[in-house]
């Protein structure tokens, strides 16, 4: 049997990609004061987490395993962002 592994790049974003996605779902009071409170909350930036990567240019980006935490958030929280 054999196996073959293929690597591929994960999707990033940065985090005004992160807020504008959250407008558009329906969270126009998300801003990102709320982003960069959640993710220091959460701790998200700890490299164990794998929530995102700095890159080559110094930048931090976030993977869709965020998007997806920051979605929950909001969602559980409408009244905060709606």
């Amino acid at each position: 049997m054999r196996l073959l592994l293929k690597e591929i790049e994960k999707p990033k974003f940065k985090p005004s990609q992160i807020v504008t996605t959250m407008h558009n779902e329906g969270f126009p009071r998300f801003s990102m004061r709320h982003h960069t409170t959640l993710w220091q909350h959460e701790r998200a930036r700890d490299p164990g987490k794998g929530f995102g990567t700095t890159l080559a240019d110094g930048a931090w980006y976030w993977y869709a395993n965020w998007v997806a935490k920051v979605r929950e958030h909001v969602h559980a929280n409408p009244d905060r962002y709606a």
